[in-house]
């Protein structure tokens, strides 16, 4: 047996520390060692931190364990630049989740990522396959929310965004409103109510652009725009720009050298309506 193991070290440091008194003190200055080079309960000369050393594992068990830091702070060390935290079932290797915080009825922030006041660097990165695998998400140093590829955001009933101001960005200019049921519904409310009111397109500055353009594929035979009320179609501009109001459909047309008004009837028939040239 090689030395003292490192439960006997503690045993005997518990056990003598009563007797030792003034003795141990005087020690702290040149250090002082129990234990040999595979397990020890040591302090390095000239300060007063209590080391545990072992060349395995240390392993500590206990019905609750606590541990105290006055000044607040706990910290790993590790000889390869990172340290991975995680849980297990007891004697297994199965890994279970670490829960921070909560446990009890007291009204506190379960976790705090702190960050520098000059930090550029990410305040947290989920990462999948190890510290240099895949990035997925990250918080960067304002607090902004960055995805590697696609950034999901799900709700089981409603997300709300409430900024002062509310900007979408798409790199490529498409922004899309998807649905499951075959329609989306665009509508504006005064803030915490439901009291709908006006959405109003462009405008608010001094340029000179077209508020709104609708698009339409080449090959588009639907209607480009639709007015409707309670689902009957009102007034429609059809996929050649055409008007149609009540189901007539409306054009100008040149016949002859005459500028003309032709109207399609819902039936097919066309009817015609030349304009008058002025003496």
């Amino acid at each position: 047996m090689r030395g003292l193991s490192f439960k006997k070290a503690l045993f005997v440091l518990a056990a003598l520390s009563p007797l030792l008194g003034t003795a141990v003190v005087a020690a702290q200055s040149a250090g002082w060692s129990i234990g040999d080079d595979y397990t020890k309960v040591y302090t390095d000369p000239g300060t007063t931190d209590l080391n545990l050393y072992s060349v395995g594992d240390l392993n500590m068990t206990a019905q609750h364990i606590r541990m105290v830091g006055n000044d607040g702070n706990f910290e790993f060390e590790n000889g390869n630049g990172i340290s991975r935290f995680n849980s297990y079932v007891r004697g297994t290797a199965t890994r279970t989740p670490i829960i921070i915080g909560g446990g009890d009825s007291q009204n506190v922030v379960g976790l705090m990522l702190d960050s520098g006041a000059t930090q550029t660097a990410d305040i947290l990165q989920i990462r999948k396959n190890g510290s240099t695998g895949q990035l997925m998400t990250a918080i960067d140093a304002n607090g902004g929310i960055r995805s590697s590829s696609t950034l999901n955001l799900s709700a089981s009933t409603g997300i709300n965004l409430t900024a002062n101001h509310l900007k979408l960005v798409g790199n490529d200019g498409n922004l899309e409103l998807q649905s499951t049921s075959g329609s989306t519904r665009l509508n504006s409310y005064v803030a915490g109510s439901t009291t709908r009111n006006s959405i109003i397109i462009g405008g608010g500055d001094t340029q000179n652009v077209t508020s709104l353009v609708v698009d339409s594929g080449s090959t588009q035979t639907a209607d480009i725009l639709q007015l409707d009320k309670n689902g009957s179609v009102l007034t429609a501009f059809d996929s050649q720009g055409r008007l149609r109001l009540n189901g007539i459909t409306v054009e100008l047309k040149v016949i002859s050298g005459n500028l003309e008004w032709v109207a399609t009837m819902p039936d097919g028939s066309l009817r015609y309506s030349k304009f008058s040239t002025r003496p």
